[in-house]
């Protein structure tokens, strides 16, 4: 039945790509099909994709919960070492309240340096300074969503970074110098 569902959703997803409104959306909604199986399915929303009412329409009707990734990184949310901006991801919580969505925050801990903040990446901290930025920047941001997050993914591709499978890089492990360690 999951591939059934993943194939219906690209359908969707490709003819709304291709149109200009609302493609014909199936009765009962997907979310309805998959909850009578016990899955919620959700998709990924990007902000700046929210004011398409094609990509809208097919969110609200079709799934149950949204996953903030792209807004949720580093580079948005902690632009310096003293602030905090959660207006893109407030922006994505506010569209998932009003529609009655639950959400999955999708990370807390990357090691993608291309989306770590400039001021990070440069400052030539210690590796336990890195760890006390690392702790505060998720106290801080679970802090800010307490009680409004169903999911989080707090560390992404740890261990498959850290190998450096596919010539991926875990730009956490190598500056804080533990391999995977800073996951505990």
């Amino acid at each position: 039945i999951t591939l059934l569902l993943l194939l219906v959703i690209l359908v969707l997803i490709g003819y709304w790509y291709f149109s200009l409104s609302t493609p014909k959306l199936p009765e009962p909604p997907l979310k309805d099909l998959a909850a009578n199986h016990g899955i919620s399915l959700g998709v990924h929303v990007s902000l700046d994709s929210l004011s398409s009412k094609p990509y809208t329409s097919i969110i609200k009707s079709q799934f149950s919960f949204i996953t903030i990734d792209g807004e949720a990184d580093w580079n948005y949310d902690h632009p310096t070492i003293s602030s905090y901006n959660y207006s893109k991801m407030d922006a994505l919580m506010s569209f998932a309240k009003t529609n009655n969505m639950s959400v999955q925050i999708h990370h807390l801990v990357w090691g993608e340096q291309l989306f770590l903040p400039k001021w990070l990446k440069d400052g030539n901290y210690s590796p336990q300074q890195l760890l006390d930025i690392m702790h505060s920047y998720i106290s801080n941001v679970v802090g800010h969503l307490k009680g409004k997050v169903a999911v989080w993914t707090v560390a992404n591709e740890v261990f498959t970074r850290a190998q450096h499978l596919y010539n991926l890089q875990d730009w956490w492990a190598n500056h804080i110098k533990d391999g995977v360690g800073y996951v505990d």
